[in-house]
């Protein structure tokens, strides 16, 4: 699954998806997303066609000479779609 926003990368890229809270109030709706290792700048929201897709990307950690010897977090980005 690809999207404008991502180009090619996105068809070598493992995603995953977040747990997330979306709440109604009479001003707004509100979604809260867990996206552990995103930022603002590689988070995005679109809507098209009814469809909210929440993307994010994380971006890869260098180790340099260093050997990973345990992680919790993922490789990868999250994508999320609601109707």
């Amino acid at each position: 699954m690809s999207d404008a926003n991502c180009g090619p990368r996105c068809e070598t890229e493992r995603f995953f998806q977040p747990n997330v809270r979306i709440w109604e109030s009479t001003e707004a709706i509100e979604l809260v997303a867990v996206v552990p290792g995103a930022d603002e700048s590689s988070t995005d929201l679109t809507v098209e066609h009814d469809t909210l897709t929440l993307t994010a990307r994380v971006p890869r950690v260098d180790l340099g000479t260093g050997k990973l010897v345990y992680s919790e977090l993922r490789d990868g980005g999250y994508r999320r779609t609601f109707r």
